[in-house]
C-alpha cells in the first residue's frame, strides 16, 4: 500500500492530507467444479428411481414415446455425469473480461451481474449477456471473497441490485442434489 502526502495550502492555511492508495487489483482468478459433486445415498437412489418409474409410466400411457426416450435419457446422463466426476473450470476476470476456461466473455458483451452470497450456502456471481439467445451464467466463487469480486466488476459492468436469490436451476440442482 503506498502512502505519501501532499501538502496544500488554502486561504494562508497549510493542511497536510495523507493520501493512500490502495493497490488495484488488476486480475482475479480461480477454479471450481464444472458441477458440484453431492453424496447420494441409497435413499437417493430409491427416490430417483421411483419418480423416473411414474414418469414413464405416464409416458406410455399417454402414447408419448418422445417425452420417455427424454427421461430415459436425461437420467442416464444423470447417472454417468455423477459417475465420472466434475472437471476443474478456470475462471479469471481482468481488464479483458471474464474468461472461463478457453471462453472470454467481454465486458461490452455483458449487460448486468449480480452476486448471490449466503454463507456456507451459496457463494456464486452470476452474469447476464446481452444476447437474447444466452443463458445467464452462474460462475461459483470458491474461496473468493465475493466484495472484491463485486468491487472489481463494478468498475466495467452495472450491478443488479434488486436480484437477491440464486437462479431456479440452480437452486433446484442443489436442493435434489442433480
Amino acid at each position: 500500500m503506498a502512502r505519501h502526502k501532499t501538502h496544500q495550502k488554502h486561504d494562508n492555511q497549510q493542511a497536510s492530507v495523507e493520501v493512500v492508495k490502495k493497490s488495484e487489483v488488476k486480475e482475479i482468478s480461480w477454479s471450481f467444479p464444472e458441477f458440484e459433486q453431492h453424496e447420494r445415498g441409497t435413499a437417493w437412489y430409491v427416490w430417483f428411481g421411483i419418480v423416473i418409474s411414474a414418469l414413464l409410466v405416464y409416458a406410455f400411457w399417454n402414447f408419448n414415446l418422445l417425452f420417455a426416450f427424454i427421461i430415459i435419457t436425461a437420467s442416464i446422463a444423470i447417472l454417468i455425469q455423477h459417475q465420472r466426476g466434475p472437471v476443474q473450470i478456470d475462471v479469471k476476470i481482468d481488464d479483458d473480461g471474464i474468461s472461463l476456461e478457453n471462453k472470454t466473455y467481454l465486458y461490452q458483451d455483458i449487460q448486468i451481474f449480480w452476486v448471490i452470497y449466503r454463507p456456507r450456502e451459496v457463494k456464486t456471481l452470476y452474469i447476464k449477456l446481452k444476447s437474447a439467445m444466452s443463458p445467464t451464467i452462474g460462475i461459483p466463487l470458491g474461496d473468493n471473497n465475493p466484495i472484491m469480486v463485486r468491487d472489481f466488476l463494478k468498475n466495467y459492468i452495472e450491478e443488479d441490485l434488486a436480484r437477491n436469490s440464486e437462479l431456479v436451476r440452480d437452486a433446484l440442482s442443489r436442493v435434489l442434489k442433480l
